[in-house]
């Protein structure tokens, strides 16, 4: 047994370094000098951990589904959260 596909999902909305600067007065150029981080990802209201982890099993599926040409019972999936 091996790994031969994984998966992942992002968020689409973004929050940038400006939002910080309004709450704690870090600025943009502060933050990034430290950690590199221009911009972070931010669920949507209806997202959660469980409809995001369905969005990476299905991207993942989908890789692991053409590695084994298709093959549903050549498939196994490890979960981790």
């Amino acid at each position: 047994m091996f790994i031969n596909a994984t998966g992942f999902y992002v968020p689409e909305e973004r929050v940038d370094n400006q939002h910080f600067l309004e709450l704690s007065g870090l600025t943009s150029e502060w933050i990034e000098q430290r950690t590199g981080i221009h911009t972070r990802s931010k669920a949507k209201e209806e997202e959660n951990i469980n409809t995001m982890s369905l969005e990476a099993v299905k991207d993942s599926s989908q890789i692991a589904l053409r590695y084994h040409g298709g093959r549903l019972d050549r498939l196994r999936f490890v979960f981790s959260l």
